[in-house]
């Protein structure tokens, strides 16, 4: 099988595409095969926060469930919660609560 660690010019592993599209089977199988559920990319932004921006409540509370950090600061110092708040994430902010 492919390596679910590889990356692309971003530093963007598959799991984290797979969080951006809410594609839930390709993120349970990656977890499953050891993707690390803070991974980071060249921004220091992790699966959750990719998860928050694009409003994918599903995938927040399954990162969540898998052990996300949830008090990870990006580079920028941003937290999920600062995240879900800018970006008014109403639903990613009771999930992180």
């Amino acid at each position: 099988g492919a390596d679910s660690s590889t990356v692309n010019t971003q530093s963007r592993m598959p799991f984290m595409y797979s969080s951006q599209h809410s594609n839930m089977v390709a993120i349970e199988l990656l977890l499953d095969k050891g993707s690390d559920v803070n991974a980071i990319d060249e921004c220091e932004w992790t699966p959750l926060l990719y998860a928050i921006i694009y409003s994918m409540s599903n995938v927040i509370k399954l990162l969540i469930d898998r052990g996300a950090g949830v008090n990870a600061r990006n580079r920028n110092g941003w937290t999920p919660l600062l995240a879900a708040v800018h970006f008014g994430r109403h639903k990613a902010v009771k999930l992180l609560l």
